[in-house]
């Protein structure tokens, strides 16, 4: 079931809850926050900073994708070689200091390229 139709059109067990700010009984505040109440994907509450930096994160992690895609959709072979864009393992990852490069694989190794 798409969630945009709890936003839009709520029912009793699909709808988005709104939380202004509330004070806690310690005496603290609570930013304003937000629930989404759905039988299949529900969200817990979540104040708004914590939900927009997940958003941002979310965001950057996307982009980045996207672009590996793009990257890899006109790779041509080299010398014979399929090579492509991958996801190198966090031992290359950590070395190399970035999550995607050019290579190929042998089996379940990565050889990287670049």
């Amino acid at each position: 079931m798409n969630r945009t139709h709890c936003v839009e059109h709520t029912k009793p067990d699909q709808r988005v809850e709104v939380f202004d700010i509330t004070l806690r009984p310690s005496g603290e505040l609570r930013p304003p926050a937000l629930e989404v109440v759905h039988p299949e994907t529900p969200q817990p509450l979540i104040v708004v900073p914590d939900f927009m930096a997940q958003a941002v994160e979310q965001i950057a992690d996307i982009f980045e994708l996207m672009l590996a895609f793009l990257c890899g959709y006109n790779v041509q072979p080299f010398a014979g070689l399929a090579i492509q864009v991958v996801r190198y393992p966090p031992n290359l990852e950590k070395a190399f200091g970035v999550k995607f490069g050019y290579g190929t694989y042998d089996g379940d190794q990565v050889i990287p390229f670049g």
